[in-house]
């Protein structure tokens, strides 16, 4: 694991309120993951909607 700040890994216990520095990591890139993945789910479901068909369909045009 990447070596931070103290202040830092402060910050990181008491926003994500986790017990260590690790359980903070955890969480955090497990929440940005998870944004990350409804984001990009959100932007397949426009293109789905705008051409009417799914990507597999798409794929056999």
């Amino acid at each position: 694991m990447p070596a931070i700040s103290p202040k830092l890994g402060e910050l990181l216990i008491k926003t994500t309120k986790a017990k260590d520095i690790d359980n903070a990591f955890q969480n955090i890139f497990t929440e940005y993951l998870e944004l990350k993945l409804k984001t990009l789910y959100e932007i397949v479901e426009r293109f789905q909607s705008k051409w009417g068909m799914d990507f597999e369909e798409f794929k056999k045009r």
